[in-house]
Parts: C-alpha cells; sequence; structure tokens
C-alpha cells in the first residue's frame, strides 16, 4: 500500500516537472538568494511565539515535505532508475532553507547571542550553506542527516511545549522522540529502497548519532537556547511596586536616542548613599508551562578581569501571558562600575541579560514613570 502511494506520487511529481523545467532555468541563479531573504523577512514577521499553531503548522509542515521529497526522490533512483531532477533538487533546497529559517528565528527569539553564538551560528551557516549545496542533496545520508538535525531541533522546542515543563529529562525526551522518528523514517526509505538504502545505511545512521551527540554536548554546555521561552522585557528600575490591579508600577531613566532596543537607560544613576536597585523581566512561556528562572546579578572586577555574581535570586514563571510573566528583583549592594543582570533558566542557559553602568550623582536624575 505504502509502495503503491509513493509511486503514485512520484508520477504526480513528474507531470508538475515537465511544466516548471522549462522556465526554471531561466531564473535558477535568482532563486536561492530571493527564497533566503523572503524566507527570513517573512519567518521574522510571522513566527512571534513558539506554541501558536502557524509556527507550528510551518515547521512541521516543511519537515513533512522534505520526507516525502526524499521519498520520491529514493522511489526514482530506486525503482525507475531516474537520477534526481533539478526540479526535486531545488525543492528540497528551498524547504529546507525555509525550514532552517523559521527554526533560526524561533531559537533568536528565545536567549541572547551571547548565550547562543555557537548555536544561532551553526543554524545559520546551515542556512546559507544551503543555498550553495544542492548536488549534496543527491546523498541519502546528507539528506537525512540534515532532515534529523532540524527535526531534533524541532522537537527541542515542542515536547516542552506539549509536556508543559523544561529541563534535562525534557530534553532527554526530546532527543528520544527524534531517534524514534528518524528509525521510523529510515525503515520507510529502506522498504522503499532497499538496494540504494544498504549502500549507505551504516554511514547514515552514524550521520544521525553523531547529530545527537552534538546535540546533547551543546544543551549540556549551555549553548542551545532556552526555548520555547523567550524574553520580552528587561531593565533596571529604581523602584518597582505591585498595584492592586495586579500590574507593576516602576520609575526609571529613560535610555538615549542611541541605546537601541533598551528598556531603561544604560546608565543608573545613585543618590547620596543608595545602593538599591531593581531588576524587572517579562518572560514569556507557552500556555501551561511553570517553570523557575533566575536573576542573577554581577558586577565586573577589573582586578580579576571578570564578572563577579552577586546576587542569584529565583521566582517561578506561568505561561499563557502573551506579553509574558512578569517578575523583579532588588539587590541594596550597588557601587559605581559596571553591572548586568541575567535572566537565567534553572540550570543556567541564558534568556536576557541587562548591562548597565552605574555612576553616583549629587543630583537626582529625571525619572518617568511605566506600567507593565
Amino acid at each position: 500500500m505504502f509502495l503503491c502511494y509513493a509511486e503514485h506520487m512520484f508520477q504526480w511529481t513528474q507531470k508538475i516537472e515537465q511544466f516548471v523545467e522549462k522556465y526554471f532555468h531561466i531564473y535558477e541563479r535568482y532563486v536561492p538568494t530571493a527564497a533566503l531573504i523572503w524566507g527570513l523577512l517573512w519567518d521574522s514577521l510571522t513566527l512571534h511565539r513558539p506554541d501558536s499553531l502557524f509556527s507550528n503548522a510551518t515547521v512541521a509542515g516543511y519537515l513533512a515535505l522534505v520526507a516525502c521529497a526524499i521519498i520520491v526522490l529514493n522511489v526514482r533512483r530506486a525503482r525507475l532508475g531516474h537520477e534526481p531532477s533539478l526540479i526535486l533538487l531545488a525543492f528540497i533546497q528551498f524547504a529546507f532553507g525555509n525550514l532552517t529559517s523559521a527554526l533560526l528565528v524561533l531559537y533568536v527569539k528565545s536567549g541572547t547571542f551571547v548565550g547562543s553564538a555557537i548555536f544561532i551560528g551553526v543554524l545559520a551557516t546551515l542556512l546559507i550553506g544551503n543555498e550553495f549545496i544542492r548536488d549534496r542533496y543527491r546523498k541519502i545520508r546528507v539528506l537525512v542527516g540534515i532532515w534529523y538535525g532540524l527535526l531534533l531541533a524541532y522537537c527541542i522546542i515542542i515536547v516542552p511545549i506539549l509536556l508543559g515543563q523544561i529541563g534535562d529529562t525534557i530534553f532527554l525526551l526530546s532527543l528520544l522522540l527524534s531517534l524514534v522518528m528518524v528509525s521510523i523514517f529510515l525503515a520507510a526509505l529502506y522498504a522503499i529502497a532497499s538496494r540504494a538504502m544498504l549502500e549507505q545505511l551504516f554511514q547514515t545512521i552514524g550521520y544521525v548519532g553523531a547529530i545527537a551527540i552534538l546535540f546533547t554536548i551543546f544543551y549540556f554546555s549551555g549553548v542551545i537556547p532556552p526555548a520555547p521561552l523567550m524574553p520580552r522585557q528587561i531593565g533596571v528600575y529604581h523602584s518597582v511596586t505591585r498595584t492592586a490591579a495586579g500590574d507593576y508600577e516602576a520609575t526609571y531613566e529613560e535610555p538615549h536616542w542611541y541605546e537601541f532596543f533598551a528598556d531603561t537607560a544604560r546608565t543608573y544613576t545613585l543618590v547620596g548613599d543608595s545602593k538599591k536597585a531593581y531588576c524587572a523581566s517579562s518572560v514569556f512561556a507557552p500556555a501551561n508551562l511553570e517553570t523557575p528562572i533566575f536573576h542573577r546579578w554581577e558586577y565586573f572586577d577589573a582586578q580579576q578581569n571578570d564578572w563577579v555574581s552577586v546576587a542569584h535570586i529565583p521566582f517561578s514563571i506561568r505561561g499563557g501571558r502573551e506579553k509574558g510573566f512578569r517578575g523583579y528583583s532588588e539587590i541594596s549592594v550597588l557601587t559605581p562600575g559596571k553591572w548586568r543582570c541575567n535572566v537565567e533558566t534553572e540550570r543556567g542557559a541564558l534568556i536576557g541579560r541587562f548591562a548597565f553602568t552605574v555612576v553616583r550623582a549629587l543630583d537626582a536624575p529625571p525619572l518617568s514613570q511605566t506600567t507593565f
């Protein structure tokens, strides 16, 4: 039954190829660049939260489309003796590019570039490299390896959403789910094209194993962004009070015009003997997800040439609020110099960070008031 369906799918795609191939060569050189730019812009504007139906339909849809394309490619090669067509390889390239773009956007929004630069760099390299390695897609092991890596990246996001938890156990469950799914996929490919698949089976399994190990190292090294958590707001305030309505009223120094994307000024002014400051943050989490997060206050010690932790303050967040779950911490040991407030998960993955410089002045700075 499955083989008949695969062959029918091949016949359907062959008709489309004959029509499209006439015009493809004319515009082929422009397609990868246009697809890359369009994909990043579209995903940046539309993928706002990892638990939305649209975001998951986009990622899961591309994973399914690539899986079907790999099946069609192997039916052509094993049962009909046809080499992969240019159109089919271009489609796989396009789907991989859009899938990587969607995951890149979700992960970029889930942490800081400083804390996740290596992992973000891997996804970005795959996205850019995808535009130049179409010929490599003729090899089953390369196709399955890239598909599995993107599948695992998606499982790391979706499993915490479904289970309402994050942590080491949830990551290992995500890894297990991805291995089960890729095993089923490899079994299907072997059933369709056993001879062609057997030639690269052990190499393909090696690719999958290496990717699983690499992701595990990334996770326990804190390199993978803490998806599906997303920072919405973070700043340093002079006062924070809870209102009867459950909101927070805060006073702060307005950021300068050149302090882009800052909720408060990057300079914090102490007056008199005051040493107090408040760090307030808002972190988005999917509905039904509850987890502890931490505010870690640090100052830069010039003698040690390193950041020194001063306070590590926990509180729990609950998911579901579009603007994120709000929380704040305060310290009373502020001194002039460089400081930062990190928002972290329980295992230390960086969700957000606000760095600022403390100065002391005789006169109080002008303060603005906000409610969040």
